[in-house]
């Protein structure tokens, strides 16, 4: 199977038409890739090919949009609130046993030197903690 990025160039040349592709290697590095060539008289057959997967992924778009959407709504909700959002879902998720939940995803993230994760799960724990000794605070 091929990854395509970019169709950069085609030519013809002896009932063969020869497309140039990039893509990215491991590294994230755009490389030339290597020519499609097909011939003329099948053309109008994997172009047919093309536009039905053109049709599918098409078709699984809506959805990644929606999700990149409710990504970019949610960033724009302050912190605060994030935090409390976050904090409920897991303690309807997990019951009593959120604090347990959140201190074994607070030990995994501090392991692996995750600064960023740690510090965005001792927030949700500190409000499951006001949570549970009924210490929440005014509305904001």
């Amino acid at each position: 199977m091929i990854y395509l990025e970019q169709l950069d160039a085609a030519s013809m040349s002896h009932g063969l038409i020869r497309v140039e592709t990039r893509h990215r290697d491991a590294h994230g590095d755009e490389v030339r890739g290597e020519d499609l060539l097909i011939p003329a008289e099948r053309l109008a057959g994997v172009i047919e090919s093309l536009q039905a997967i053109n049709r599918q992924l098409s078709a699984t778009r809506p959805r990644a949009q929606a999700q990149a959407q409710a990504g970019r709504m949610m960033a724009q909700v302050p912190v605060e609130k994030r935090l409390w959002a976050f904090a409920l879902q897991i303690y309807r998720q997990h019951g009593v046993n959120a604090q347990k939940f959140v201190a074994d995803r607070l030990a995994r993230l501090a392991s692996a030197g995750d600064a960023k994760g740690v510090k965005l799960w001792q927030g949700i724990s500190a409000r499951l903690e006001q949570l549970h000794s009924g210490e929440v605070g005014a509305r904001q």
